[in-house]
């Protein structure tokens, strides 16, 4: 199985170092990382979120849920969940479901939730359901570009 072409492209663009972890076939962000043997903590859910002004990524830890109540309120938009059949067309190299939390390797503007700083290093979805991408902190956070970094999640 192979990584997200738009990712790896990303990835190398912006020279970060990651290492693909290998793991059984998982259906969420949260089982794959009991299946990879690390904490949910670190490892980063993408959650696509859509309004009439497009798309944004919300990157939060695989053990919370995104409050998009939240979001709306801070960014003054309509936000609601990008269903699940539209995924393809957007992330269309990825398989259905995995979605990397690294929107702005798809062009897509990306908010993360400030439990992340708080983690040593990151893990996400590879843009396929049997390997993720580990990144370290430091490399993480500079692809977090974006000085939105709030309370997203419940």
């Amino acid at each position: 199985m192979n990584m997200s072409n738009c990712l790896k492209l990303y990835l190398e663009r912006h020279q970060i170092n990651y290492q693909l972890v290998p793991h059984r076939y998982t259906d969420t962000a949260f089982n794959a990382a009991k299946s990879a043997h690390i904490t949910t903590a670190c490892m980063v859910k993408g959650v696509l979120l859509h309004d009439e002004d497009g798309y944004l990524m919300a990157a939060i830890p695989a053990d919370k849920e995104v409050d998009i109540d939240k979001i709306n309120s801070n960014s003054c938009r309509h936000l609601t969940l990008t269903p699940e059949e539209t995924l393809g067309c957007v992330l269309n190299d990825c398989k259905k479901g995995a979605v990397p939390a690294l929107g702005e390797a798809f062009g897509i503007p990306t908010i993360w939730d400030e439990d992340l700083a708080y983690q040593p290093g990151f893990y996400i979805e590879s843009g396929n359901h049997e390997e993720l991408i580990r990144l370290n902190y430091l490399d993480f956070m500079s692809l977090m570009d974006r000085p939105f970094n709030s309370s997203i999640t419940h």
